[in-house]
């Protein structure tokens, strides 16, 4: 019943998507330097009912500077898909989503532009001006999924 409701629904189900969620990083970061960077990465610690992995729990919660740390500091795949789950009713269907497709599907703007911040690479600077590369993977139709952010 505690997890049925919001924001509750979206804390994940490991102590790695906890501290993430709670915004512990210090505790988040000896978590994953003990068990290996490739935790992260690990379906293991995708929740059980609802498929998100560390990355995805935060961004559902609308933690934009836990997001830019957790990319920053360990070099996450902003676009790595949340693991397929049958979900229960009432459940948003936030399986084989990236981080992006759960910000836009949550209609969360903020946590949007801060997901695509992550996406961009700068190419050069001159001043102030600077070109970036935005890989459009999960944002248009050319995705091989059913869940990009223009359809």
């Amino acid at each position: 019943a505690f997890f049925e409701r919001l924001p509750q629904r979206h804390y994940g189900a490991t102590p790695l998507s906890y501290a993430g969620c709670f915004e512990l990083k210090k505790t988040f970061a000896k978590m994953v330097r003990l068990l290996d960077f490739g935790v992260l990465k690990d379906e293991r610690n995708a929740c059980s009912i609802t498929g998100l992995m560390p990355i995805h729990a935060v961004t559902a919660c609308s933690l934009e500077g836990m997001v830019e740390w957790m990319a920053g500091e360990f070099d996450i795949d902003i676009q790595q898909q949340t693991p397929k789950r049958r979900l229960t009713m009432g459940h948003p269907n936030l399986s084989c989503m990236t981080p992006l497709q759960i910000a836009t599907k949550l209609g969360d703007k903020e946590m949007f532009v801060t997901v695509i911040k992550q996406h961009a690479r700068e190419k050069w600077s001159w001043g102030t001006v600077k070109q970036v590369h935005i890989d459009l993977k999960g944002i248009d139709s050319s995705g091989e999924g059913g869940n990009d952010v223009m359809e």
